[in-house]
């Protein structure tokens, strides 16, 4: 039985981070941000909702946070290649953008098998909860640095 529960709530998890981005890319044609910090703040604004995730208790909360999670990172990735790209000549693109897509592909690769580690040493709310917080202070570190803080996206 507490399967069964486990299987629906994994469904209900799965659909839920597919249709918050199906919401969120078409919302970033809607949705103008027009310098990094708004992007920047975005990123740290869906971190902190991470946070929540890890301390929350209600499954039905943590779904609703977690498609309101993933709309906000449907919206950045509209924007996100175009901090990248911003001081970049036009003929490097391709070769970037397949460079950046290689590494987050990678990166969300390890990281996902070094959380799943970790989680089996301590509680996976202490883990979730640590990585949101990194997150959360990546993105405000990166909003100290004028270059990405005043890059123009729109």
């Amino acid at each position: 039985r507490s399967f069964k529960l486990f299987a629906i709530y994994a469904g209900l998890f799965s659909s839920l981070l597919y249709a918050g981005l199906a919401v969120g890319y078409p919302l970033g044609s809607v949705v103008r941000l027009r310098r990094g910090l708004q992007l920047l703040l975005l990123g740290a604004a869906d971190s902190s909702l991470v946070l929540l995730v890890a301390v929350e208790h209600s499954p039905l909360l943590i779904l609703a946070i977690i498609f309101i999670i993933t709309l906000m990172e449907g919206l950045e990735g509209v924007y996100s290649e175009s901090i990248v790209f911003y001081t970049l000549p036009k003929e490097m693109y391709g070769r970037l953008s397949s460079l950046y897509q290689s590494l987050i592909t990678i990166l969300m690769t390890v990281g996902s098998l070094l959380i799943t580690y970790l989680a089996s040493l301590q509680t996976p709310a202490h883990i979730l909860f640590a990585v949101a917080l990194t997150s959360v202070m990546i993105n405000l570190a990166i909003i100290g640095r004028k270059r990405f803080r005043d890059a123009p996206l729109t």
